[in-house]
């Protein structure tokens, strides 16, 4: 599995007319990602998209402290449904994302 660039990520500001959101790890100029807005796509979609995008490291973080969370219950406990939904989502998730398709 290849390795992410490591977050914080952060929302900047581009010059660029038709780019205007990048996505950039806190304090580099690395550009992760950058968010267009066109006539389908209005700035604020845009910018939503890019804070979403710059969100995903720290969903990642979370998703693996579920997992672990649940994985830790389960040895103690039975899970409730929910709780197993939940487990086997995230589980999901990750692997898709480790994956890389």
């Amino acid at each position: 599995m290849s390795q992410h660039t490591p977050g914080p990520w952060i929302v900047g500001t581009s010059p660029e007319i038709l780019a205007p959101y990048q996505i950039k790890r806190n304090g580099c100029s690395l550009v992760i990602a950058r968010c267009w807005e066109d006539d389908e796509l209005d700035s604020d979609t845009a910018q939503a998209n890019a804070r979403l995008i710059a969100k995903a490291p720290e969903m990642r973080e979370f998703m693996e402290l579920l997992i672990g969370n649940l994985e830790d219950a389960q040895c103690d406990r039975n899970l409730t449904p929910v709780e197993g939904i939940a487990l086997e989502a995230a589980r999901a998730l990750l692997a898709e994302l480790e994956k890389g398709d």
